[in-house]
């Protein structure tokens, strides 16, 4: 845990894990004892943007920690989601004429692509435009969906990815 942190004590000791996110626990050490913890993270989308949360209590000491963020999942987190539930994928196996151009858009804006990276991206559609967690992947499916009225022309699934 860093400096995203709070302490208090009214900070419950686990979110409850809901179908729509992702849960893992990640070992670690009380901050204030030094006995061993098991800190509860998790990521999930949330109103059309990437949230993630970690919380632990000690239960030699009671100390109590919770933090929750937006958009950047701390890469430590988003390592053990990947490890414990695997890399997904966004597969685009239809897109057709002006939606192609919408699409390739919306990715290049959503991932920070160059020019050049949407240029490869293109050369692979229809196929897998991105790998990330679950979450990560239901939420650049959203950001290609939202607001479109061309949506029926394309078809987007998010799956495991069979490396």
């Amino acid at each position: 845990m860093d400096d995203h942190v709070t302490a208090g004590d009214t900070a419950s000791t686990k979110s409850p894990k809901r179908a729509d996110q992702e849960m893992v626990e990640i070992k670690s050490i009380c901050p204030s004892c030094s006995s061993p913890v098991d800190i509860a993270v998790g990521q999930a989308v949330r109103e059309n943007r990437i949230t993630w949360w970690e919380a632990f209590r000690c239960s030699n000491c009671g100390c109590q920690q919770e933090s929750d963020g937006k958009d950047q999942t701390p890469e430590d987190i988003r390592q053990a989601i990947l490890i414990k539930h695997g890399e997904w994928c966004l597969v685009i196996s239809e897109v057709k004429g002006t939606s192609l151009i919408r699409t390739l858009t919306r990715l290049r804006d959503a991932l920070q692509l160059s020019l050049a990276e949407t240029g490869h991206l293109k050369e692979r559609l229809p196929g897998k435009a991105a790998t990330g967690t679950r979450a990560e992947m239901e939420w650049l499916s959203g950001v290609i969906k939202q607001g479109r009225s061309d949506a029926s022309a394309m078809q987007i699934t998010v799956e495991p990815n069979p490396q």
